[in-house]
């Protein structure tokens, strides 16, 4: 099975388990109520759902039962609440603020609670053990990796690897290490995932214009191997395979990652480039603050380049989550604007990748592309934005201006469509 049908498969199953969660849901819910949630909130609106503020109040670390107990007072809708809960991949942490509680709701919110929340926490246990598996092997094969996000800040931020949602396992390894490192994961039963129809020769020129290759296993377990940790060069310049790690004790393999110093930054900056639109990654930095000193912490975000994310991230983790800061975040213009735009992000239907409005996706782009605050650094996210490896490495090397020559026309073809969509999305 090829790759991309193996994740297509693997996401099938996850959503017809889920589907048969909200069924349940949805039997012990009065016709009607809830179709509001259809509805996509106009970036204008500042104002949050009760819905919204009670999953705020669940996302605090550490748990405040007594604010959530407040918030769900206000009145829940709950099929919009599970809704909100899987739109911004927070179910088995907002669920445990939701019982840590007490919260009042019938048996049947409860058991598709916990049947979400199952579902959930199997898949991080399985994105752990494997996690230290590869982790493993990557030692015997004498390959310098730091893995990053899932499974190690899971035990960074929450000491627990069932209250964080992993996507897939990102491990930072040398270029120069890629063969074996590849191999290695073909050995574990991996296979290259979202590269069709690439002969050996484009699938060599994909690996030197692409920053990450992805693999897939048999059971859907996405490993993405980076090559560098940002498409933006003028970003997180010292953070590499060698970077000074700390280890992480999944059972009884310790597994390297990056030092606080550094995996601030790249939290921020992952963050930042997508606007924030998940809640996820700023609640798992909001978690990954507690019981660290935020100024040194912001010291190295500046030093890594990224201290517009940094600031931004603060304020937002300060307003939404309660963070206790010594010192309100002051932003600039531009920094306003990042975070308003991010403020309704937050609030939009869709997250991540899935956005498909287009202002919302050029306003994200936005945000992604004036991390930096300057000239340099926006020109290379942009760069790295119109960059298409997939594409790209099918031109030959020599050839690669054919790629910009096919690529302008069609941004021109599709730019009057864009822009009407623009005029009909401030129109509703």
């Amino acid at each position: 099975m090829k790759g991309r049908e193996v994740c297509e498969a693997s996401a099938r199953q996850q959503s017809a388990a889920l589907a048969v969660v909200e069924q349940e849901m949805r039997r012990s819910h009065a016709r009607g109520v809830g179709s509001e949630r259809a509805k996509a909130t106009k970036m204008t609106n500042r104002a949050f759902s009760n819905e919204l503020q009670l999953l705020l109040a669940c996302c605090r670390w550490p748990p405040e039962p007594e604010a959530v107990r407040a918030a769900a007072d206000t009145g829940v809708d709950w099929i919009i609440f599970l809704d909100l809960l899987r739109r911004h991949g927070v179910v088995a942490l907002a669920s445990h603020a939701i019982w840590k509680a007490n919260v009042e709701t019938s048996a049947a919110h409860v058991s598709v609670f916990r049947k979400s929340v199952e579902l959930q926490v199997q898949h991080s246990l399985n994105m752990a053990r494997e996690t230290a598996r590869l982790a493993q092997s990557f030692a015997e094969a004498g390959i310098t990796c730091r893995f990053f996000k899932g499974p190690t800040l899971a035990r960074l931020a929450y000491s627990d690897f069932g209250l964080k949602r992993s996507a897939d396992i990102d491990v930072l390894i040398a270029p120069a290490a890629l063969e074996r490192a590849c191999d290695r994961l073909r050995g574990a039963g991996f296979i290259p995932a979202m590269i069709r129809n690439l002969d050996p020769a484009s699938f060599d020129r994909y690996l030197r214009l692409a920053k990450e290759v992805a693999f897939v296993d048999s059971q859907g377990i996405v490993v993405e191997l980076h090559l560098r940790i940002s498409d933006n060069k003028e970003m997180l310049q010292t953070m590499n395979a060698d970077s000074e790690p700390q280890h992480v004790s999944i059972g009884s393999v310790s597994v390297p990652t990056f030092n606080d110093r550094l995996l601030y930054p790249y939290l921020c900056y992952h963050g930042a480039v997508h606007g924030w639109s998940r809640l996820k990654w700023l609640v798992d930095l909001n978690a990954f603050l507690e019981g660290r000193d935020v100024a040194m912490l912001h010291e190295s975000a500046v030093a890594q380049g990224v201290e517009s994310a940094s600031l931004v991230a603060l304020s937002l983790c300060q307003s939404l989550l309660g963070r206790d800061l010594a010192v309100t975040p002051q932003l600039s213009l531009l920094q306003r604007v990042q975070r308003r735009i991010s403020l309704a992000a937050i609030q939009h239907p869709l997250g991540g990748s899935e956005v498909t409005s287009v202002p919302m996706a050029t306003a994200l782009r936005i945000c992604g592309a004036t991390i930096g605050g300057n000239f340099s650094s926006a020109k290379a996210s942009l760069i790295g934005a119109w960059s298409q490896p997939q594409l790209r490495a099918r031109y030959a090397d020599g050839h690669g201006w054919r790629f910009h020559l096919f690529r302008i026309p069609i941004f021109l073809w599709a730019l009057p469509r864009r822009l009407r969509a623009v005029s009909v999305d401030r129109s509703t």
